[in-house]
């Protein structure tokens, strides 16, 4: 994602500079972020798994 389009409420309460969207079954989405320091292994987090519709709106999608 890129970094302007990242939720300001998720930046705010994780701390992140870039955040992934996996399609789940069922309509499902998760939200995880990548950190990675020199010399260490990338570090995965997911954030939230949320709903289609959950997720249309933390983004700020208009219902179709």
């Amino acid at each position: 994602t890129h970094k302007s389009l990242i939720p300001i409420a998720l930046k705010r309460k994780y701390g992140i500079n870039n955040l992934w969207r996996l399609e789940l079954p069922g309509g499902w989405r998760a939200l995880y972020t990548i950190a990675s320091k020199p010399a260490e292994k990338p570090k995965i987090s997911i954030l939230r798994v949320m709903s289609h519709n959950d997720y249309d709106r933390l983004f700020g999608y208009s219902p179709s």
